[in-house]
Protein backbone atom coordinates (compact mmCIF):
# COMPACT_ATOMS: atom_id res chain seq x y z
CA UNK A 1 0.00 0.00 0.00
CA UNK A 2 0.93 4.00 -0.29
CA UNK A 3 2.57 5.13 2.72
CA UNK A 4 1.96 8.44 4.55
CA UNK A 5 5.57 8.85 5.47
CA UNK A 6 8.16 7.10 7.43
CA UNK A 7 6.91 8.84 10.47
CA UNK A 8 10.00 10.18 11.85
CA UNK A 9 12.58 13.08 10.41
CA UNK A 10 14.86 10.99 8.65
CA UNK A 11 17.75 13.09 9.92
CA UNK A 12 19.17 14.11 6.99
CA UNK A 13 19.10 17.38 5.21
CA UNK A 14 16.75 20.12 5.86
CA UNK A 15 13.82 19.25 8.49
CA UNK A 16 11.95 22.20 6.63
CA UNK A 17 12.46 20.50 3.66
CA UNK A 18 11.18 17.65 4.31
CA UNK A 19 7.94 18.90 6.12
CA UNK A 20 7.54 20.59 2.60
CA UNK A 21 7.69 17.39 1.11
CA UNK A 22 5.40 15.57 3.16
CA UNK A 23 2.85 17.64 2.41
CA UNK A 24 3.56 17.05 -2.06
CA UNK A 25 2.99 13.10 -0.34
CA UNK A 26 -0.18 13.89 1.22
CA UNK A 27 -1.50 15.23 -1.77
CA UNK A 28 -0.09 12.15 -3.97
CA UNK A 29 -1.98 10.32 -1.20
CA UNK A 30 -5.37 11.56 -2.17
CA UNK A 31 -4.89 12.01 -5.62
CA UNK A 32 -3.64 8.03 -6.03
CA UNK A 33 -6.87 7.71 -4.05
CA UNK A 34 -8.84 8.68 -6.30
CA UNK A 35 -6.99 6.89 -9.23
CA UNK A 36 -5.27 10.02 -10.51
CA UNK A 37 -2.27 8.08 -11.00
CA UNK A 38 -0.37 10.81 -13.44
CA UNK A 39 -1.16 13.57 -10.76
CA UNK A 40 -0.06 11.51 -7.88
CA UNK A 41 3.22 10.38 -9.50
CA UNK A 42 3.93 14.05 -10.45
CA UNK A 43 3.23 14.79 -6.93
CA UNK A 44 5.12 12.23 -5.37
CA UNK A 45 7.94 12.80 -7.70
CA UNK A 46 7.62 16.99 -6.22
CA UNK A 47 8.41 14.82 -2.48
CA UNK A 48 11.50 13.64 -4.00
CA UNK A 49 12.36 16.38 -5.43
CA UNK A 50 12.13 18.57 -2.50
CA UNK A 51 13.80 16.06 -0.03
CA UNK A 52 14.99 12.91 -1.33
CA UNK A 53 16.17 11.30 1.74
CA UNK A 54 13.10 9.57 2.73
CA UNK A 55 12.31 6.82 0.99
CA UNK A 56 8.23 6.12 1.74
CA UNK A 57 8.41 8.82 -1.11
CA UNK A 58 9.97 6.61 -3.65
CA UNK A 59 8.14 3.42 -2.76
CA UNK A 60 4.84 5.45 -3.59
CA UNK A 61 6.15 6.64 -6.84
CA UNK A 62 6.89 2.76 -7.68
CA UNK A 63 3.50 1.89 -6.71
CA UNK A 64 1.64 4.58 -8.89
CA UNK A 65 3.89 3.21 -11.48
CA UNK A 66 2.97 -0.59 -11.15
CA UNK A 67 -0.58 0.60 -11.10
CA UNK A 68 -0.43 1.98 -13.95
CA UNK A 69 1.21 -1.08 -15.35
CA UNK A 70 5.25 0.37 -15.62
CA UNK A 71 6.93 -2.38 -14.58
CA UNK A 72 10.39 -1.05 -15.56
CA UNK A 73 9.72 2.11 -14.08
CA UNK A 74 8.74 1.36 -10.98
CA UNK A 75 11.63 -0.72 -10.72
CA UNK A 76 13.79 2.58 -10.78
CA UNK A 77 12.21 3.49 -6.97
CA UNK A 78 12.38 0.53 -5.21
Amino acid sequence: PLTAWAGEFPGKGSREKWEEAKKYNSLGLRQAKEENYTEAKASFQKAIDTYDQDPSFYHNVALVCELRKQSSEAEQYY
